[in-house]
């Protein structure tokens, strides 16, 4: 597809891939985010949730590896000083429920359990809708948690809805991490098949490196970028 140069573009959080993606990534589009475990694709959304956020735009951050009080921290202590713009991201807990904790349930937006996915969807659409979500950026860190808990028959279904729903949202994107090397390729070779772009995190040894496997409305080569995690940053 051509590029369109009235496309809105989100910052990716990374200036050189900023510079490959001809601004960031396209609107109206969702980027799967693939990679080992402990590769900084954590650290990748947490900086374009800080970077985004800090320009005005709402940031739906939906996680499951971590607490959202504890993202905060993170974010807090990788030097992302929300300040004023704290309220710009809007979390859904897809934590608590495995420690057994009761705590969150009562407070914004919490997963009772990774196995219920139209109750996930449900909550999900709600936050997107009381928010007036559009012209924002949605994150899942990580699907992982759904495919290794929920039956696989209505999994597919599930991530056709969940990237639909982003995609209603006008002006709106979502990026959903993966972790590879812990579920079937065919599983995340379908699930990668339904969204629009695709960024791959390797590590060859010495480096770490992602390159960009595909990018809807864009230009791009798909020469390897190399990056380091400096005090959580990804630079």
């Amino acid at each position: 597809m051509a590029e369109n140069q009235k496309l809105t573009r989100f910052d990716t959080g990374i200036d050189k891939l900023n510079k490959m993606l001809s601004g960031g990534f396209p609107e109206d589009s969702v980027i799967m985010l693939l990679g080992p475990p402990g590769i900084g694709k954590s650290s990748f959304c947490m900086q374009a949730a800080y970077r985004n956020a800090v320009k005005g735009t709402k940031v739906l951050y939906l996680t499951t590896g971590a607490s959202p009080e504890s993202v905060k921290e993170t974010m807090k202590e990788f030097g992302f000083n929300l300040q004023q713009n704290e309220k710009n991201i809007i979390f859904i807990d897809g934590y608590s429920w495995r420690e057994g904790s009761r705590k969150n349930e009562n407070a914004g937006y919490v997963l009772k359990n990774m196995t219920n996915l139209t109750e996930a969807i449900v909550i999900i659409k709600k936050a997107l809708s009381d928010n007036d979500f559009k012209n924002g950026l949605v994150i899942v860190d990580s699907a992982s948690d759904f495919v290794m808990y929920a039956d696989k028959r209505p999994l597919f279904k599930f991530f056709q809805i969940l990237i639909a729903e982003i995609r209603e949202n006008p002006k709106t994107i979502g990026l959903i991490s993966i972790e590879e090397g812990m579920h079937d390729l065919k599983d995340v070779s379908t699930i990668t098949y339904l969204a629009d772009g695709e960024l791959q995190f390797e590590f060859n040894g010495e480096n770490r490196f992602f390159k960009v496997n595909k990018m809807a409305q864009t230009h791009h080569t798909l020469d390897p970028i190399n990056f380091e995690i400096n005090k959580g940053k990804v630079v």
